[in-house]
């Protein structure tokens, strides 16, 4: 157990630990490959996702994508709810719950508007005070502190409220999903675009 949290801990330690650490996972898997640099600063980085997303989606994200692809869930919203009421092979029963759970879905696209607003990504981190000049260890501690102080606050809170925009504000995702407790389709930012999104393909 003490060991497992030692080797967690070795990213936060100078170089020369993460050299033996990764020597000695060489020798128990030959196979084995460190990650590089740049990917567990991305990793790091990432934990702080309101303030990373917002920094993406205010320089580098076109809104006519979010704006398009909003159309075309409600579009797609609509044609579910038409086809539901021609339906003949289901009973009305299921019907009418079918229909009213579609009209509770929602869609999360791209981002939450609350990011291009910097006094909600102030607030958020209001009580999260970073020096550049402490450890990196010490920073890390910060960070998981606050987010479990936030994660306590919430505890009171009725189950699966929609309205907290800090848990659909990460953008990095490469893929769409379904929250079923939330009845909640999620798109991040990081799938409209490139070869997956285009606002002017049909």
């Amino acid at each position: 157990m003490f060991s497992t949290l030692l080797a967690s801990l070795v990213r936060y330690l100078p170089e020369d630990f993460e050299i033996k650490q990764v020597e000695y996972l060489k020798i128990v898997d030959e196979n084995f490959k460190a990650l590089p640099r740049w990917n567990i600063c991305m990793w790091e980085v990432s934990k702080l996702h309101v303030a990373q997303s917002s920094v993406f989606i205010q320089v580098f994200f076109d809104k006519r994508l979010k704006h398009k692809l909003t159309e075309l869930t409600v579009d797609i919203k609509n044609s579910l709810l038409d086809a539901l009421k021609t339906v003949d092979w289901i009973y009305q029963s299921t019907q009418r719950c079918a229909t009213i759970k579609v009209k509770k879905m929602t869609f999360c696209v791209g981002y939450p508007e609350e990011l291009l607003k910097d006094n909600y990504v102030k607030v958020y981190y209001q009580w999260l005070h970073l020096d550049g000049n402490e450890y990196f260890w010490k920073l890390n501690v910060k960070i998981s502190k606050f987010f479990r102080m936030n994660f306590v606050e919430k505890l009171d809170a009725p189950p699966f409220i929609k309205d907290y925009f800090e848990d659909h504000a990460s953008t990095d995702g490469l893929k769409a999903y379904y929250i079923r407790n939330e009845k909640s389709i999620e798109m991040p930012a990081g799938v409209l675009q490139d070869k997956l999104f285009d606002p002017d393909r049909p």
